[in-house]
């Protein structure tokens, strides 16, 4: 829980490193809630307000996070732009996340 409040700290902070510990537990538990918002908006069949409005305010957070991560692995945040591209640019960029980070100090800073 402490690594997904984390991210949610550095809501705003495009600048440092984050591990794949802290990417993959802020994707999960938001996958989790993108899910009980969806199964909610099923059984009530009402409008989809909860869902957009999580979507609209994790975006920044998503993004920084992503940019972190990228970081990680000594590349620059502007490699999340490849999710535009159909297919192959998603799988990549998971592809990229999921990578283990460059050991020690690098161009972005130091190992978290």
């Amino acid at each position: 829980m402490n690594s997904y409040l984390r991210s949610w700290e550095k809501a705003f902070d495009f600048k440092g490193r984050s591990n794949r510990q802290e990417f993959l537990v802020f994707t999960l538990v938001n996958l989790g809630i993108y899910s009980l918002l969806y199964g909610l908006f099923l059984f009530f069949q009402g409008p989809s307000v909860g869902i957009q409005a999580f979507s609209l305010g994790a975006l920044v957070p998503t993004l920084a996070l992503g940019a972190r991560r990228l970081h990680d692995i000594n590349k620059s945040g502007w490699w999340q732009a490849l999710g535009i591209i159909p297919i192959f640019g998603p799988l990549f960029l998971l592809f990229l996340m999921l990578k283990e980070g460059t050991p020690g100090t690098n161009d972005y800073g130091p190992q978290p």
